[in-house]
């Protein structure tokens, strides 16, 4: 029994997404392209071997193969589908020049400014849920871990624990209020308040 690894694509049916994995039999494959896609086994519509990608186990494969036979992306940034001719189905929204690439990861562009736009926005976000733990740590500085979320730029919320808590305590940036469970109302009002 040949433990080579070969390529498979598996495919879901709903939007037509597939992922290539390399694995050793189609069984494998299917569990883990099923897993890549977010999916249970029987979710998957198909699972076929792929040679033509065998000399890139263990993966990824590269965008410019996948492209060359056929295969369409969706960019990151701007999300129109690309395939190997240019952007489908758009009236062009994306006013950059067609040049796709991909991260190091497996995320694919439409055009290097894609790219970058893309990181630029990850990086402001980043900075801004940094900012939410920030104030969480001012306004408590009894808190011993913080989580920041972001719905959008103007939404922001954080998730922090304090010792004596069971649960954490959310707090809506902005809000003079903070969400705390039941039993641990008490120990709260101890712990910022000094109460008894």
């Amino acid at each position: 029994m040949s433990t080579q690894l070969k390529a498979y694509v598996v495919h879901e049916d709903y939007e037509g997404n597939c992922a290539v994995v390399f694995a050793t039999n189609g069984a494998t494959a299917r569990r883990d392209g099923a897993n890549e896609l977010n999916l249970s086994f029987e979710e998957v519509e198909s699972c076929r071997r792929e040679p033509v990608f065998d000399k890139y186990a263990p993966g990824p494969v590269p965008m410019h193969a996948t492209l060359a036979i056929g295969w369409w992306h969706e960019c990151g940034h701007c999300q129109c589908r690309f395939d190997e001719d240019g952007r489908m189905g758009y009236d062009d929204e994306c006013e950059t020049e067609f040049e796709p690439v991909q991260s190091e990861g497996r995320t694919t562009y439409c055009s290097p400014t894609c790219m970058m736009a893309d990181w630029a926005e990850r990086r402001a976000r980043q900075n801004r849920e940094h900012a939410t733990i920030e104030a969480v740590f001012t306004r408590w500085p009894m808190a011993v871990s913080a989580v920041g979320y972001e719905r959008s730029e103007t939404d922001r919320s954080a998730n922090f624990t304090m010792l004596g808590l069971k649960y954490p305590v959310h707090w809506s940036v902005g809000e003079s209020t903070v969400h705390v469970s039941q039993c641990d109302v008490e120990a709260f009002k101890s712990l910022v308040c000094g109460a008894p």
